[in-house]
């Protein structure tokens, strides 16, 4: 009686740690621990680094990306019937492997087949036959699942990349010429240009100054205008940067490039920046005129002549001048 019981317990034993196995060899064994998901990045599919997916030549945590993916709205169904195929084939693995594992275990310790292990037998090969289909077609869904992020991922580059040359496109795209105000117009219709941006419009000595420009592609900058024959005359944008380098560097190129814009390339170019004045003497260089030059511009249709230059006044700024040049006396007749 006791070996009877005895050997039920082995055969009982034996049934569990196949079971066991069956579960982990056919549930865990692709299951690769490698690194989360970047959700943000494409995934590589049969990498040469062993993994089947991965990411930056790594295999992929392959629990943590199915997560990911199916927080994504296009990959909640398809990962989540992976997950149930997967739970549902593995069980069945599992339960088909102990029958294996037990009735070979039985042939190793009778060294014959009695016939109620044909039921057994029926069992693993029932298991094995829905478990593997399961499986297959869970496996099938996670690809799925990766091909539609990685679709995902390019049409957000793709979307990326159009807005950053829409950007490039507008940072270089033509301006009109006047920082919002109009050359041909008078007083008081530049003085409606400029309060309606919210500056102040004040009078000095026949010479009329807004608190900013209207058009505000300038920070910390004010204008003066000067009047002729009903019109705009002179045009001059005082740009006030901040006392440090870096501020004077950006406010250079900011200008610079507005004024490209408006007027292309420039005539003339020349700017001296000592290396003595890098840092925090930046400032008195500027001040004692090390520090210096300007860029030039020619619009002859519109008959302008347009200079940008480094004032070294104290404190010190920089300029813009947009002249409207009168037209050339008649020759004399002969």
């Amino acid at each position: 009686m006791k070996n009877d019981t005895d050997e039920s317990a082995s055969g009982t034993n034996r049934w569990a740690l196949g079971a066991a196995m069956g579960i982990v060899l056919f549930t865990g064994a692709g299951c690769t621990v490698g690194i989360p998901l970047d959700a943000n990045m494409r995934i590589d599919v049969d990498s040469p680094s062993g993994g089947k997916y991965s990411q930056h030549g790594k295999p992929l945590d392959q629990g943590d990306m199915t997560d990911k993916l199916q927080q994504e709205p296009a990959n909640g169904d398809r990962i989540s019937r992976a997950k149930e195929r997967a739970i549902f084939g593995g069980l069945l693995m599992g339960i088909g492997s102990g029958c294996a594992s037990w009735l070979a275990g039985q042939y190793i310790v009778t060294n014959r087949f009695e016939p109620y292990h044909t039921g057994f037998a029926i069992g693993a090969a029932v298991s094995f036959g829905i478990a593997i289909p399961l499986l297959i077609s869970s496996s099938g869904n996670i690809a799925e699942a990766v091909d539609v992020h990685n679709k995902l991922v390019d049409e957000r580059e793709m979307l990326l990349q159009e807005r950053e040359q829409e950007i490039e496109k507008a940072k270089w795209a033509p301006l009109p010429e006047g920082f919002g105000f109009d050359f041909k117009e008078g007083p008081e219709k530049a003085a409606s240009s400029c309060q309606n941006a919210g500056h102040q419009w004040t009078e000095k000595d026949g010479t009329f100054l807004c608190s900013g420009v209207p058009s505000f592609e300038l920070k910390r900058a004010s204008a003066e205008l000067s009047f002729a024959d009903g019109k705009i005359s002179r045009l001059r944008i005082l740009v006030h940067p901040q006392d440090d380098s870096r501020s004077w560097a950006g406010a250079m190129d900011t200008t610079e490039t507005v004024l490209k814009r408006m007027y292309g390339e420039p005539k003339s170019r020349s700017f001296t920046f000592p290396a003595e004045c890098a840092g925090k003497d930046f400032m008195a260089c500027v001040t004692d005129g090390r520090v210096k030059g300007q860029a030039s511009w020619t619009k002859k249709k519109a008959k302008r002549s347009v200079t940008m230059a480094i004032v070294n006044d104290a404190p010190p700024m920089l300029v813009v001048d947009i002249t409207r040049v009168p037209p050339a006396a008649a020759s004399p007749a002969p």
